[in-house]
C-alpha cells in the first residue's frame, strides 16, 4: 500500500481519532476537581538586612489540604513537600514587632505557587509568632581561660565586637558581656599561645538566644599560661641508709660524719608540691641501701638509690652532679 492511500484511507482516519481522545480524556482526567494534602516544612522569616527577628527560629512541620484540578494538586504537592518560607512583611504576614496569630490557610492561599488550588485547610489551622525589633551595639571583650592563671597581658583582636539583639533584651539586660572562652587544658604551661575563640554572650536568656548575633564571631586571643611545674633548690636533703634487718642486729650503718645531708639539692615538680617541701610540710630524702655483703666494719662509698619525695617531684641533681649518680660516705660498725 503507498503511503499516500494510507493517508487518505479509513485506517488513518480512525488512528487520528484514537489519539485525538486520548488526548482528550487525559486533559480531561487532569482538569477534573479532586482533593489531595500535602506534609512539609513551614518556617517564618525576617526580610533580608532588615532589624527585625522573627521566632520560633526553627521550621515546623505542617499538613496542607487543597482541591483542585488534579496536574494543580501534583503541584502544589511539590511546593509543600519542598518546604514553604514566609517572610514577615509580605502578604497576610505582619511585620510589626509584638505577638501575632496567623492563619495559615488564609496565607497560604495568597502564595503565587499555590493560585491554581484551593486551600481548604492546614494543620495546625494557626500559628503564633513574635517579632522583635533589633539594635546593634559594640562591647568590649572579655575572656575566660577556664581558672588557668596567666603571666602577663591577655591580648585580643579584635577587642570589640558588635552584637545585634533584639531592643527587649537590650533593655531587660543588666549588661551585655561577650566572653572568648578558651579551652587551655591541652595548653603547654609556661609559653605564649595565639588561639581563636568563639565568641559567646554570657548569661544571655535561652528566649533570645536565637536572635542575638555576634560579629565577629571568632577573636584571636594571646596570653601566656603560668607554668604548673617550679624547680628549686632545696639547701639541704637529709640522707638514710636502708640495709637488711638481719644484719641490722648486729652492726650499725648510718651516713659518715658530714655525709648527713646533701647540699644545694635541685629539685623540679607541681608548684603545690615544691611549695610544701619550702614549707616544711613536705620533705626530701636521699636513700642509700646496703646489701649483706656490705657489712663489714669501715667506711665506704655507695650511690643514691632511690629519692623519697611527694608525688610528681622529681631531683634533678645535687649541686652539678646529676641525681642518678650522687654518691655519700657510708660507716658501718659492729655493735
Amino acid at each position: 500500500m503507498r503511503i499516500a492511500d494510507f493517508l487518505q484511507g479509513r485506517m488513518f482516519n480512525a488512528l487520528v481519532a484514537t489519539v485525538v481522545t486520548l488526548l482528550i480524556w487525559s486533559w480531561a482526567y487532569d482538569a477534573t476537581r479532586s482533593s489531595g494534602d500535602a506534609t512539609g516544612k513551614l518556617s517564618v522569616r525576617a526580610p533580608a538586612a532588615s532589624a527585625l527577628f522573627v521566632e520560633p527560629a526553627t521550621a515546623m512541620n505542617v499538613t496542607v489540604q487543597f482541591s483542585g484540578p488534579r496536574s494543580a494538586i501534583r503541584a502544589a504537592q511539590q511546593v509543600i513537600g519542598a518546604g514553604v518560607e514566609l517572610t514577615a512583611g509580605s502578604a497576610g504576614v505582619p511585620s510589626d514587632p509584638g505577638e501575632h496569630t496567623l492563619d495559615l490557610a488564609a496565607i497560604l492561599a495568597l502564595r503565587p505557587e499555590l493560585q491554581a488550588v484551593r486551600v481548604d485547610a492546614t494543620s495546625p489551622a494557626t500559628i503564633r509568632i513574635r517579632v522583635f525589633e533589633l539594635a546593634t551595639v559594640t562591647a568590649r571583650v572579655a575572656t575566660d581561660l577556664a581558672d588557668s592563671q596567666v603571666v602577663g597581658q591577655v591580648s585580643i583582636e579584635p577587642e570589640d565586637v558588635s552584637i545585634t539583639i533584639p531592643k527587649d533584651a537590650l533593655s531587660a539586660l543588666p549588661e551585655l558581656r561577650p566572653l572568648a572562652v578558651v579551652d587551655t587544658a591541652a595548653l603547654e604551661r609556661g609559653r605564649r599561645h595565639s588561639v581563636d575563640a568563639d565568641v559567646t554572650l554570657w548569661r544571655i536568656p535561652a528566649r533570645w538566644a536565637d536572635a542575638v548575633r555576634v560579629s565577629p564571631a571568632r577573636v584571636r586571643v594571646a596570653f601566656t599560661l603560668r607554668s604548673n611545674v617550679r624547680t628549686a633548690t632545696l639547701a639541704s636533703v637529709p640522707v638514710q641508709v636502708a640495709a637488711p634487718q638481719a644484719q641490722l642486729a648486729t652492726f650499725d650503718a648510718a651516713p659518715a660524719s658530714g655525709s648527713e645531708a646533701l647540699r644545694q639539692v635541685v629539685v623540679s615538680g607541681p608548684v603545690e608540691a615544691i611549695t610544701a617541701i619550702e614549707d616544711g610540710s613536705a620533705r626530701v630524702v636521699a636513700v642509700v641501701s646496703l646489701g649483706s655483703d656490705d657489712f663489714v666494719a669501715g667506711t665506704m662509698s655507695r650511690r643514691v638509690a632511690a629519692w623519697i619525695a611527694p608525688p610528681g617531684v622529681t631531683v634533678l641533681r645535687v649541686g652539678e652532679v646529676p641525681a642518678s649518680a650522687v654518691d655519700v660516705s657510708v660507716k658501718v660498725s659492729p655493735r
